[in-house]
């Protein structure tokens, strides 16, 4: 719990920043929880075994595709 002491003291006196960094965390969590699933299905199935490209497609997908190529 040490992300949300650091995100606290990061955000002092700015309660409008530290909701938008603890929904930042939620989304995060939640898009690794979800893209950690869908890999294990590939895993499972054999579809692109050990290939990360997969999973960042999952991941852009899962974002919507907000986060600019890199």
């Amino acid at each position: 719990m040490g992300n949300i002491r650091f995100l606290y003291k990061y955000t002092k006196g700015h309660r409008g920043r530290l909701t938008i960094s603890m929904t930042m965390m939620i989304i995060l969590s939640y898009v690794s929880i979800m893209s950690a699933k869908y890999y294990k299905e590939a895993m499972d199935n054999g579809i692109l075994a050990g290939d990360y490209e997969y999973l960042k497609k999952v991941c852009m997908i899962l974002i919507g595709g907000l986060t600019p190529e890199n």
